[in-house]
């Protein structure tokens, strides 16, 4: 898979790949970026007044190429659900400013109103939906990225993972994934699974390079656009364990959150029946994880036999 190399982002591009510094954590709202999209009046009509009145969103975005990848020396803030949260403010007759945060700010800005909605590729899950409202974008699934000195092409199941030390982002669906797999490991007597955290993707791939993790358990779009970054010196190893998870926007646990989740909702599902959501997960990851309709939740008795 040939991913989208994001030249407004090369100030970054290595830091989301390898590194981390303190110019991927600037604070600093970023202008939004230009949308090819049209005002719908009967769908700028479903956001809440006290958005609208505003005229423009407030966004706080966690770097997660190529979902979200952080501002390059243009100031801006690029990646695939960017892209898409440009389009569908445009569709609500609206602009986008964008802050950038740590991934597990993203819940605790928004319960704190610090923000109309978070980005940056969100898994949906029940503790989640308790917290904030959600409107599906795009499903993913797990996968590890690994040195290319593993001998192993696939993880067949999780036994297969036991006597690792995964490294995942803090917050994220993929250390409560790890955590799984350690508690299904001990449960069958196999000792020395382990999870170490860390604030960013990007110093998950660092220790990975530099041997402190044994695997790095992220997202294939994300694995897939470290590999397009780094050249050889990672592999994707699949799983064979692991269910198709929904992700998408996070928005405030209040009745203006889940009309405002709705109006997104129905603001993506516009750019499906258009032809530029799918032009932009073409253009960012070779036209990974796309949905056929949005959805909102709202109540986790919603994600009841998911």
């Amino acid at each position: 898979m040939k991913l989208r190399l994001i030249r407004t982002a090369a100030a970054c591009v290595g830091v989301v790949a390898i590194t981390a510094t303190a110019a991927c954590g600037n604070s600093d709202p970023a202008p939004s970026t230009s949308a090819e999209s049209a005002r719908v009046a009967e769908i700028a009509d479903l956001v809440p007044a006290a958005i609208s009145s505003k005229g423009e969103l407030s966004i706080g975005a966690a770097a997660y190429a190529p979902a979200v990848i952080a501002p390059g020396s243009d100031g801006q803030p690029s990646g695939w659900e960017v892209a898409l949260m440009n389009e569908a403010a445009a569709v609500m007759g609206l602009t986008v400013n964008y802050t950038m945060i740590p991934f597990d700010g993203i819940l605790t800005g928004l319960e704190a109103g610090r923000y109309d909605a978070g980005v940056g590729e969100v898994a949906v899950r029940p503790e989640r939906v308790e917290r904030v409202n959600f409107a599906v974008n795009h499903t993913t699934s797990n996968v590890f990225l690994t040195s290319t000195e593993n001998p192993r092409d696939t993880y067949s199941s999780i036994q297969d993972a036991c006597g690792s030390n995964i490294g995942v982002m803090i917050g994220t669906n993929e250390a409560a994934a790890a955590n799984d797999v350690v508690a299904e490991c001990e449960a069958a007597g196999k000792q020395g699974t382990q999870v170490t955290t860390f604030q960013d993707q990007s110093t998950v791939n660092l220790a990975l390079s530099e041997n402190r993790v044994d695997v790095d358990l992220t997202t294939d779009g994300q694995a897939a656009y470290v590999l397009d970054q780094t050249g050889d010196k990672f592999k994707i190893t699949p799983l064979g364990f692991g269910p198709t998870v929904e992700t998408g926007v996070a928005f405030q646990k209040t009745a203006d959150g889940a009309a405002f989740a709705d109006a997104y909702s129905k603001a993506i599902d516009h750019l499906i029946e258009s032809g530029r959501y799918q032009a932009i997960l073409d253009e960012f990851v070779a036209g990974l994880g796309p949905i056929e309709a949005s959805k909102t939740y709202t109540e986790t008795s919603q994600l009841a036999g998911q």
